[in-house]
């Protein structure tokens, strides 16, 4: 679970933070101005305080919010849109769609298992495709490709986030490049000949358009059901999570009227070269007292035994 540093910014009332990066934390928000069907939640993406002191850092984060302004017009199926950008005592912040999809970071398999499925594999790539070959429409590229900034949801579709930047694409074909390799390997010949084509410094293509039409494989319907389920099981295993989270924590000790009045004493471990005195027990008494009794009448019968002995030689030597 992300902290929440904000409770909130400008006109924004902030809900709880739903996702963190090096730079920025995204928090769900609510229009404390807005009334009614207006009031609706959106996401607010706001720079590290730590960040906020430096004008260089500020001035990227405002231009990059505003070159992924820029796509809001597309109203692309693929892109995340950003609605503005703003500053509130000298913290910049951009106001975006807010998405339930889940971050391809969070869908990645548990260590030790194999990569997505080359279906869903194939999916991802090519929804991350048609989102930067519609900004390359509008000279707009990402720049920062990760996989925090890849989306997918529940039907399967992915969407990106955290555009933008203008100029060269280059850095958006090794972004890919890299993000194929963490996605499945190996890829098939015909895949690896396009990544290969891909990070060349001679890229036959110019952007991301041209990069998606020459992509060799499609498979829309496999790729999507695989990654409804991929979806589908970070939300149950994150239920789970807010359910052992939120269970009350049971007390494995006995209750007062079980336990017992005297905790057992630990065992003392034995030195060697000693005589180790065995404990008492419940009839470690009854047994002293049988043994002092029985050496008492050994005493007693002893005594009677001297006795008579001493008649007898008395009565045979004619002594008295």
């Amino acid at each position: 679970m992300v902290k929440s540093e904000l409770t909130g910014i400008g006109r924004w009332r902030l809900l709880g933070a739903i996702g963190s990066g090096e730079r920025a934390v995204v928090y769900r928000a609510l229009d404390a101005a807005a009334i009614g069907a207006e009031a609706r939640e959106m996401a607010v993406k706001v720079l590290h305080g730590v960040l906020a002191h430096d004008p260089q850092v500020v001035d990227a984060f405002v231009e990059r919010a505003k070159a992924h302004m820029r796509l809001g017009r597309l109203d692309h199926p693929a892109i995340v849109p950003c609605h503005a950008v703003e500053t509130a005592g000298g913290r910049p912040y951009a106001v975006l769609e807010l998405t339930t999809a889940v971050s391809l970071e969070r869908l990645f398999p548990d260590r030790g298992r194999p990569k997505f499925s080359l279906e869903a594999a194939t999916n991802i790539l090519l929804g991350v495709l048609d989102a930067l070959a519609a900004a390359a429409n509008e000279k707009v590229v990402h720049g920062r490709l990760a996989p925090n900034d890849v989306l997918v949801h529940d039907d399967g579709s992915v969407v990106v986030t955290g555009f933008g930047q203008s100029g060269d694409g280059r850095m958006d074909f090794l972004a890919v490049h890299r993000l194929a390799q963490t996605l499945n390997a190996p890829w098939p010949p015909e895949v690896d000949a396009w990544l290969d084509a891909l990070s060349s410094e001679r890229s036959i293509w110019k952007d991301a358009r041209a990069a998606r039409a020459a992509f060799p494989l499609a498979f829309a319907d496999a790729g999507a059901k695989a990654l409804e389920r991929s979806v589908r099981n970070r939300r149950r295993k994150d239920h789970k999570a807010l359910e052992a989270a939120a269970a009350p924590v049971e007390d494995d000790a006995p209750d007062e009227a079980e336990a017992d009045d005297d905790p057992p004493e630990p065992r003392r471990p034995r030195d060697r070269g000693k005589v180790s005195t065995p404990q008492s027990t419940p009839h470690s008494g009854r047994r002293g007292e049988a043994e002092d009794a029985l050496r008492q009448a050994r005493f007693v019968a002893l005594s009677a035994l001297a006795i008579v002995l001493v008649a007898l030689a008395m009565e045979v030597f004619g002594v008295g």
